[in-house]
This record gives structure tokens, C-alpha cells and sequence, in this order.
């Protein structure tokens, strides 16, 4: 296990409507709050309903409040999923380091490794906005094989309803929309409702909505694999958190290394890497 497991063994035990599940603040102010108050030094029984949080060595980076801000409510949910689920909608990486002997620290980032995509591409420099030299991954590069690519409406959702508390009339109706999305054609207006029985107050809900149009947006993957090359190589030209480039053709979309997987057996090493979309 990685030191994010530390996150996944712990609920948000707190009773709802209350400062410790229901926030609104920068999304790196809200995710280091719920780590502090249910696996940091603050987890301590008394607030914290029936026991102790606390992690043995773990303690919280100093909050620099990046991010957009995240409203919602988040009672008895599992930590680790409650962090996976605000990453996304603030687009910030998060994660647990060891900084010593058994100690460790929940850091949040704007990006978890390094920008090596193509993005502010300088060709006299050959160096990125980031200034470094990007990684790309192309079949005639040799460091690609079996690049798949989808777009997909079928179950996109661009306009959406929360239903929060109250009955008929007076029940707490808040709508969230995708104008990009639905501008794309005359008739591409695709509507749903959401349950918000849970989101008191009408950022909770426009926080919870925008998230559900995120999920339900439509989705477009670029897929392959990996080829180590003596170019192109994991833990010399990249590395685990950086955001890289795949071309194929006339598309080129930038990716994030996610998970890496290696594998030993006898002098053979095996490395897959999985990416997600950005």
C-alpha cells in the first residue's frame, strides 16, 4: 500500500450540518481540513464521534488556500474518496509523503510531478512554459503502441437540477449548466436531476452540481501503451504525477501519470504505466 491508504481508513465521522462535514472554502483549505480533522493531529475523540482519528506521524502542510472553492457536505463518508472527489472538481493533485522515521505530511499540489506536456512549446528552446523538455508519446517514436480514441455523448448530462430540502414548491432548487458544452449544437441541451437532499444551502449545491456535470460531461479518451524506449524512459525522462503529451495523427491531448506498476522477474523488468485523461 501507499502512504494514501493512511486516507482510506478513515470515514468523516462527524454528525452532519455541522463545521466538520459541511464546508465552503478554496479547495486546498477544504481538503486539508478534512484530513486534519479525521486522520491529522485534530481527529481526536470528543468532536470526532465514538473514537480517535488520530495518525500516528502524520501532520498537515501549511494551507496556502489554492483552488477554487468547494461547497459541500460530506457526513460519514470514506476520506479518501472525499479527497478523489474534490481533487477533480478543483483540479489539484493531493498526496502523503514520508519526511522522516515514521512521519509523514498531506500535501497538496497544483500538479503532483512536472508539467512535461507540450504546452507553451518554445521551438528554438525546445522547452515547454514549464521549462522543461516535454515528453511525448507517438507510434513513430516507437515509445506507443495500440492508440484507441473515443468521443462519446451518449450519456452526457450538461444541464442539471440539485433537489435539496423542502417539498413541492418550497423545495430548494438550484440549476447548474454547461454553456460550452451546450452551445456545440442547436440541439445538444441534455437535462437531468440530481437528489441533494443532503447540500443545506445553495453552494452545497452548486458545488454537487457542477461536480455531476464534470462526471457526466462527454467523454473523450485517448488510450495506448507505453513503450520503454532508450528515449523515452520511466524515471529518467518522466516520472509518477507528471503531465505528459500523446499524438496520434491529428490528435494530441495531454495526459497525467497516475499509477506505476513495475515488475521483477529474475533480470527481466516489466514497467506499466497508467495514465488518465487531463
Amino acid at each position: 500500500m501507499g502512504y494514501n491508504d493512511l486516507l482510506a481508513r478513515r470515514g468523516i465521522w462527524y454528525n452532519s450540518s455541522s463545521a466538520y462535514t459541511d464546508k465552503s472554502a478554496a479547495g486546498e483549505t477544504v481538503m486539508k481540513e478534512y484530513t486534519d480533522e479525521n486522520a491529522g493531529p485534530s481527529a481526536t475523540s470528543g468532536p470526532r464521534l465514538l473514537e480517535s482519528g488520530v495518525t500516528t506521524g502524520l501532520s498537515i502542510e501549511a494551507d496556502a488556500a489554492a483552488g477554487a472553492t468547494w461547497s459541500g457536505a460530506k457526513a460519514f463518508e470514506n476520506l479518501l474518496s472525499t479527497q478523489q472527489e474534490i481533487s477533480n472538481s478543483v483540479s489539484l493533485d493531493f498526496g502523503i509523503v514520508g519526511i522522516g522515521a515514521a512521519l509523514f505530511e498531506f500535501q497538496v499540489r497544483a500538479i503532483w510531478g512536472n508539467d512535461r506536456s507540450t504546452v507553451g512549446l518554445v521551438h528554438a528552446t525546445g522547452l515547454n512554459g514549464a521549462g522543461n523538455p516535454p515528453v511525448v508519446f507517438a507510434l513513430e517514436y516507437g515509445n506507443m503502441i495500440n492508440p484507441v480514441y473515443r468521443k462519446s455523448r451518449t450519456e452526457e448530462s450538461n444541464a442539471v437540477i440539485s433537489m435539496g430540502q423542502g417539498l413541492a414548491g418550497n423545495r430548494l432548487l438550484t440549476l447548474r449548466t454547461d454553456a460550452a458544452a451546450i452551445a456545440e449544437s442547436p440541439w445538444n441541451l441534455r437535462e437531468s436531476s440530481r437528489g441533494a437532499s443532503d447540500e443545506y444551502t445553495t453552494a452545497q449545491q452548486q458545488s454537487g452540481g457542477d461536480a455531476y456535470l464534470i462526471e457526466n460531461q462527454a467523454k473523450e479518451t485517448f488510450e495506448f501503451q507505453i513503450v520503454q524506449t532508450p528515449g523515452s524512459l520511466y524515471g529518467r525522462e518522466y516520472f509518477f504525477g507528471d503531465l505528459v503529451t500523446a499524438r496520434y495523427k491529428t490528435i494530441e491531448k495531454n495526459k497525467k501519470i497516475v499509477g506505476v506498476k513495475i515488475t521483477v522477474e529474475g533480470p527481466d523488468e516489466t514497467i506499466d504505466v497508467e495514465l488518465s485523461d487531463v
